[in-house]
């Protein structure tokens, strides 16, 4: 059946129409959508290797998940999906058992950045500047700025000042918190752009459907999605992570400065900011290279 394109979309039709209708709690339309592309990528994973996802056992699964980025969240993601595919199957009489839960969960890690590499940040800018500005300001608010997919969505004019020859920006965060950061010369261009490009008084991504209210957190994810695809990134690649690339590459050119990192990212709690100033083996190899023990040792510049 995956060797038969018109059959294969046939089939994963009828798993989004059984993700939908599903008993007793049917699956949200984002999940649906993640659910899908996840075994969409499963498939061709197997059939490139020769294998069958949809008449293999678990250790066709075991090899795909072999292939797929090792942290738990994404091992996670792809084990949910292929339960359900399964139990669509079975549904469907193609099949009579459900080898996905016999896959034990990974252990969750907790508190563990995950930036993107520089060439991925790269990458993503790029493709949301050509899909258009909506997609560029939530790259730049993130890569930039550092900010969370809920401050984004709901990003105000009102929120932005000038002051002391800068732009400034109270942003409302997590638990109505409001933190007061500069804003990036990269994120005034923007804003220039954003301003005369809609004539909305209240809202940076104002809704097409809902007048007086942002986007959605359902547009935030299929921008998110697109901008992934346009830039040929893993679908798994969550939008936090973007804040997750702010603070890493903030701490080095910050030189390891915490307070400055932490200031950067509005964290109440120094220990939500440690998590990012981990020395990294490239940067002990470099300031070990400058160590010298004839002629005196080489001060850091």
């Amino acid at each position: 059946m995956e060797r038969s394109p018109k059959k294969l979309d046939a089939l994963l039709l009828g798993f989004t129409a059984y993700m939908a209708d599903r008993k007793p709690k049917p699956l949200s339309r984002q999940t649906r959508y993640g659910y899908r592309l996840r075994v969409m990528n499963a498939i061709e994973t197997a059939r490139r290797a020769d294998k069958s996802v949809i008449a293999g056992d678990v250790q066709t699964l075991r090899f795909v998940l072999g292939k797929m980025s090792p942290h738990p969240t994404t091992q996670t993601g792809y084990i949910a999906a292929l339960q359900c595919f399964y139990d669509f199957l079975i549904s469907q009489g193609l099949r009579r058992d459900n080898p996905a839960k016999t896959i034990g969960r990974p252990p969750t890690l907790k508190h563990l950045p995950r930036p993107l590499e520089l060439q991925a940040c790269e990458k993503y800018e790029v493709a949301a500047i050509e899909l258009g500005l909506p997609f560029e300001t939530i790259a730049v608010l993130g890569l930039y700025q550092g900010w969370r997919r809920s401050e984004i969505r709901r990003a105000q004019w009102s929120w932005f000042f000038p002051a002391d020859g800068r732009v400034w920006c109270d942003v409302t965060g997590k638990g109505s918190r409001i933190g007061r950061v500069p804003i990036h010369s990269r994120t005034q261009e923007l804003l220039r752009r954003l301003r005369r490009a809609h004539n909305d008084p209240v809202h940076l991504l104002p809704s097409p459907l809902r007048q007086g209210e942002p986007v959605g957190g359902t547009w935030m994810s299929t921008a998110h999605h697109k901008i992934c695809a346009a830039a040929g990134l893993s679908i798994d690649l969550r939008l936090h992570q973007l804040r997750h690339s702010y603070a890493t590459y903030m701490r080095n050119v910050a030189g390891a400065d915490a307070a400055l990192v932490q200031k950067g990212m509005r964290h109440s709690d120094p220990k939500s900011t440690q998590i990012y100033m981990e020395v990294f083996d490239e940067q002990l190899a470099d300031v070990q290279e400058r160590l010298h023990y004839s002629g005196g040792i080489e001060e850091r510049s």
